[in-house]
């Protein structure tokens, strides 16, 4: 909207404006000898200064959020079309739950390899539908994917697998599953502690 653009407008007519500034006094001064050059080059430190501190209050928070974006979010991954969690969980949650299964079904292929898809029919089996070892299935299904990329539903996945693993009398199958995760290069330093800790938890409960 150009309400929000003016603000930018205008404070970049003030960073040309100072820079203008400091060029011109420069130019200036140097005909007043090096005493009026000492003089000039202060006054056209201040007005880049300005400059400076303009560009930082209005410029460089978009261009930080943009280059963060840009590192979590390489363009690679940008070309996959994103999951629309929203429809999926507004129909799990509500009357008929079954309409988030057929959704979900419905799904191009690429988008059913999504963790984010994953995240939903566990959530949906396990919590809706009353059916564990098909939220169980999903959890698997995901992480035996070929080519799966760091993302921050993978714990979620991973920890979700132990949980229904276990509360089917499958315990093995869990510590299985998370020591073999501990060894892949998908998950942060902490999300490694945090399976770490279940996997040493559940070694002490099983005796294993």
């Amino acid at each position: 909207m150009l309400s929000e653009k003016l603000p930018k407008i205008f404070g970049g007519l003030l960073i040309f404006a100072a820079l203008a500034a400091g060029a011109f006094v420069i130019f200036l001064c140097q005909a007043l000898g090096p005493a009026g050059a000492i003089i000039g080059a202060g006054m056209a430190a201040g007005c880049g200064s300005a400059a400076g501190i303009l560009f930082v209050k209005i410029f460089l928070p978009d261009m930080a959020e943009s280059f963060s974006g840009m590192l979590l979010f390489p363009k690679s991954f940008l070309k996959e079309p994103p999951f629309e969690t929203g429809a999926v969980y507004a129909l799990m949650r509500g009357p008929d739950p079954e309409k988030a299964e057929e959704f979900l079904e419905a799904l191009p292929p690429e988008q059913k390899r999504r963790p984010e898809a994953a995240l939903a029919r566990i959530e949906l089996y396990r919590d809706h539908l009353g059916r564990p070892e098909a939220a169980l299935t999903a959890a698997e299904e995901y992480l035996t994917l070929s080519g799966r990329r760091k993302n921050p539903c993978g714990k979620a996945i991973l920890l979700a697998f132990a949980d229904l693993a276990s509360d089917l009398g499958e315990p093995g199958r869990a510590l299985d599953m998370l020591a073999r995760e501990l060894r892949r290069p998908l998950y942060t330093d902490t999300e490694k502690s945090e399976i770490r800790l279940r996997l040493d938890f559940m070694k002490e409960q099983t005796g294993s």
